[in-house]
């Protein structure tokens, strides 16, 4: 059975997404096209509406087992020779990704009948620098979004650009050269394995961009993960911007680290995420995630070091993965971060992360005194700086008050 190669676009409005699709369509003209327009939300399935090239063939699907199950359907029928998906402007790739890579809901895996050949983002170069640095909401800006969607639009333009394999630059005779070298050296670091092209290059060629094969779930969703650039060196600085990964086998102190969270140290930072370990949460870790002014922190899940060792992956490989984050006294409680910066140097940002840290007068009477400050009232946190952070389900949000601002010493109130 042939497999129907899948080509996934996102991308904002104004980022010639229109003019990228159309040419693709010219490209694939010799085959029979299936176009299907997503409207996929982060962590949730939103209603997705399928659209033939055909005048008489539309499926709304209504659920990711439904998407599911039409995929399927159109691999079966052999009808189709490509299929390409456009994610609106309020979508992201990977619900998408994660709907190949599920069964149909029959047992047999959807990649059986289609597979994702490459996701690509099509970036505006004259509004990319301004909109990630927004503060504005996707309802802020009149997206088409539901009621309980709080994403930014920074949050949404960095996920579309970290998981694509592909990152097609609209606009670029637009902008300077100067600004040009700053928005390529960026995405460079944002997505260091991503292909870069310029759409209105005269050499560009959208056949370029179909039979890949770059893409791959396990690859393309861990290689920005903060795990790479703590295991290897991160990749040379391009054009004034540096990657830097943060591992450390000691606490944060909670209210030194709800400094630095909302201090001024950040504004030079253009992304970060991982996950973090504040004392008085001696078992469990946080994570972090900021994209320009949009920061969230919320519950990640507890340490293995604070499981009974019974209750660990059975598996040698899982059992190993974990043994590579371990390290006395304290196990594989860490913090693990990365960051994208411009404005400060990795050494500088590196000693104001190791500030945070407990000292070793911190940690001479243990972390139980620590614990015993997890037990006071949580702080008020403002939706500005903690945000929020989908729980995964796509059903709830966690706020970031459980792991910073409390101390033996006393808890303040986040302003």
């Amino acid at each position: 059975m042939n497999v129907i190669p899948a080509t996934v676009i996102s991308g904002f409005a104004g980022a010639g997404k229109s003019l990228l699709k159309e040419q693709l369509r010219q490209a694939l003209s010799d085959k029979k096209l299936l176009t299907m327009v997503s409207h996929l939300g982060a962590g949730e399935v939103d209603a997705g509406l399928c659209e033939s090239n055909t005048p008489d063939r539309s499926i709304k699907c209504e659920s990711r087992e439904h998407l599911c199950l039409e995929l399927r359907k159109m691999g079966r029928a052999r009808e189709w020779e490509h299929l390409l998906v456009d994610c609106t402007q309020v979508s992201e790739p990977l619900p998408v990704a994660e709907c190949f890579a599920l069964d149909d809901g029959r047992g047999t895996p959807v990649s059986r009948y289609t597979k994702i050949d490459a996701l690509i983002t099509v970036v505006d170069a004259p509004t990319f620098f301004d909109d990630i640095a927004s503060p504005d909401s996707l309802r802020e800006r009149n997206q088409d979004v539901r009621l309980r969607d709080e994403r930014r639009v920074a949050e949404v333009l960095v996920a579309q650009v970290e998981l694509s394999n592909i990152l097609v630059i609209a606009g670029s005779r637009s902008v300077s050269e100067t600004a040009l070298s700053r928005l390529t050296g960026l995405l460079g670091c944002l997505n260091p394995d991503a292909r870069i092209v310029r759409l209105d290059d005269p050499g560009f060629d959208p056949k370029s961009l179909l039979e890949t094969s770059l893409f791959n779930f396990d690859l393309n969703t861990t290689a920005t993960s903060p795990t790479r650039y703590c295991d290897a060196a991160p990749p040379a600085p391009q054009s004034g911007y540096s990657i830097m990964g943060y591992r450390r086998f000691r606490p944060f102190h909670p209210e030194r680290f709800e400094e630095f969270v909302h201090g001024d140290v950040l504004r030079g930072v253009v992304r970060s995420k991982g996950v973090f370990w504040v004392a008085n949460r001696p078992n469990v870790s946080g994570e972090w995630s900021q994209a320009g002014k949009s920061r969230h922190h919320a519950f990640a899940g507890s340490f293995w070091a604070a499981t009974p060792e019974a209750d660990w992956p059975l598996g040698p490989e899982q059992r190993a993965r974990v043994k590579a984050n371990w390290k006395e006294p304290f196990g594989d409680r860490r913090q693990e971060l990365s960051f994208v910066m411009e404005d400060i140097t990795p050494a500088e940002l590196e000693q104001r992360l190791d500030a945070c840290l407990l000292t070793d007068r911190d940690l001479a009477n243990g972390l139980a005194v620590w614990e015993e400050a997890s037990h006071e009232p949580a702080p008020h946190v403002d939706h500005e700086h903690s945000g929020h952070l989908d729980a995964g389900d796509g059903s709830a949000h966690h706020h970031g008050e459980a792991f910073v601002g409390h101390s033996p010493h006393g808890s303040k109130r986040l302003q």
